[in-house]
């Protein structure tokens, strides 16, 4: 992700993920925050500051499995796992971290308003459309379904109106796994990909008039896992916006973690079939306490603007849950 910011670091995964935990129906849930303590020097990063790093945890076991996320300027948290839930929450940064308050979650409907069940859970990627809708990207089952917000954590799904990649063109989970939307409404998404064919996933430009795909380059078997548009004024040269990308790398039981930053005019050059790779700013590997980061949203309160990352744990007894939050400097 961008001017870029590059993320390397190891930590260990569980071999797969565990069967989801069952949760009913709506229910409230209590947040659990831990503090997780840095032992070394911290590194100067370039345009952020490290504010902390915190396990979460919960009152139930359908807690967990986080990889989408989405947080207004109030606070107001939206997330998705990877089990078909909703969690809705909000945060409140104060000076020992961060506080969850009026915390919920809920299994996510169909267009039918039935519970997803089977393959149809795994849910992966989210962003808000131009309508203030929320699109959700789906794998196994591979789809982008829309949600109102206001009739959340309920509501049913609604199919998309635009075009969007066919099931053959994606990898048995290994799709959309990295979705925002562009300043003009059009949606850029970016599939997983399989990690031994190296060199290239796929990404797409959807809203328009037809579905364009195109070529990311990739290397060292990092994958994107999430993508977030930057507005004028953060994080971009010529004031025209840029996007950041999560990667993730998981070989041999060691995961690594990186950022990517591209400019607007790289992904239209990327959409001409350019090669481009986006710039990186390395972090120590040594420092950052992380898991498998799989959620990254950019909050903005007026006061600050803040970079939020989440690990999914996959339910994980040898994985956390952690929250990861970087201020941005002007």
């Amino acid at each position: 992700m961008r001017i870029i910011a590059f993320i390397c670091i190891f930590v260990g995964l569980a071999s797969s993920a565990n069967a989801c935990p069952g949760l009913a129906e709506q229910m409230a849930i209590n947040i659990k925050v831990e503090k997780i303590k840095i032992t070394r020097a911290l590194p100067a990063l370039p345009n952020m500051t490290f504010e902390g790093a915190y396990e979460l945890s919960a009152d139930h076991k359908a807690f967990g499995g986080l990889s989408g996320l989405l947080i207004n300027d109030q606070g107001q948290v939206t997330a998705i796992s990877d089990c078909g839930y909703w969690l809705q929450t909000t945060l409140n940064l104060s000076e020992k971290g961060p506080v969850f308050l009026n915390s919920q979650m809920a299994p996510m409907r169909n267009k039918k308003g039935r519970r997803l069940k089977g393959r149809a859970v795994d849910a992966e990627s989210m962003t808000l459309d131009a309508d203030g809708q929320i699109l959700v990207g789906f794998e196994r089952q591979d789809r982008i379904r829309s949600y109102n917000p206001s009739e959340l954590p309920s509501g049913k799904a609604k199919k998309v109106t635009f075009e969007t990649p066919k099931n053959s063109d994606l990898d048995f989970n290994k799709g959309l796994e990295a979705m925002t939307s562009r300043p003009d409404g059009q949606i850029l998404a970016f599939a997983e990909g399989d990690e031994h064919k190296r060199g290239l996933t796929q990404g797409w430009i959807m809203g328009g008039d037809e579905l364009r795909q195109f070529d990311l380059p990739v290397t060292d078997f990092f994958r994107p896992t999430d993508l977030i548009h930057f507005p004028e004024a953060i994080w971009a040269e010529n004031n025209n916006g840029g996007y950041l990308l999560l990667e993730r790398y998981y070989k041999e039981r060691i995961s690594k973690m990186r950022l990517r930053y591209f400019s607007e005019e790289d992904i239209n050059r990327l959409i001409k079939g350019h090669r481009l790779t986006g710039r990186t700013i390395p972090l120590s590997r040594h420092v950052f306490p992380v898991d498998n980061m799989e959620a990254l949203a950019l909050y903005q309160n007026g006061q600050a603007n803040r970079l939020l990352m989440l690990s999914d744990d996959n339910f994980s007894d040898d994985q956390r849950t952690i929250m990861l939050i970087f201020r941005l400097e002007d």
